[in-house]
């Protein structure tokens, strides 16, 4: 009894506060950290900015640094500071506005695809493919390359490969259902 008179604690009430302090240091731990101390910087960039049109569908960086923007107005270029849009580089001839795909290719090509059809970006030389070369129908949207250097590319109505330059075909079909409709495995090539 002289004990809890001068201040000391029995065991239950000091484990209980060992409890205690141990709960609250959890706690404090488990606090998500404050987004203004974590070492990212989050911009965003509007019309206001210069960014054309109000909906970015994809984006991709070249090996130069530039980020491409595919957007409901078109191709842009980001250098960090400012867009610049496809026909202020030269790109005015681009077959659609609404950009859905971007790959850049390990050669360096701007691969870009569209409501309907693609096209590949090398240096100033523009080649557009479209159903007429053996593209499916429909949305062409997101693009891959795969680890032999062949294009992929996803539609609304299948699935685009174009395989290393050396082979001979444009377009593709892998395979066609048997009441005639593609199915999902499209080829391009000699690009």
């Amino acid at each position: 009894m002289r004990d809890r008179q001068r201040g000391h604690r029995s065991w239950p009430e000091w484990l209980l506060g060992l409890l205690c302090l141990l709960l609250s240091v959890a706690g404090a731990a488990a606090e998500p950290p404050d987004p203004a101390q974590l070492p990212y910087t989050w911009r965003s960039w509007t019309r206001l900015d210069g960014l054309p049109g109000s909906q970015v569908w994809v984006i991709t960086q070249d090996q130069a640094g530039y980020i491409w923007f595919g957007t409901n107005q078109g191709l842009v270029r980001f250098d960090g500071v400012r867009f610049v849009s496809g026909p202020q580089l030269g790109f005015a001839q681009l077959p659609e506005r609404s950009v859905r795909g971007l790959l850049v290719s390990r050669d360096g090509s701007l691969w870009v695809s569209f409501n309907a059809g693609a096209s590949r970006i090398r240096g100033a030389t523009i080649r557009h493919l479209t159903m007429r070369d053996g593209l499916p129908a429909g949305a062409f949207s997101g693009l891959a390359e795969d680890h032999n250097g062949a294009i992929w590319g996803g539609s609304a109505s299948g699935l685009l490969a174009r395989p290393p330059v050396n082979a001979s075909a444009l377009a593709t079909n892998f395979a066609r259902r048997p009441s005639g409709h593609r199915r999902d495995l499209f080829r391009l090539s000699g690009l």
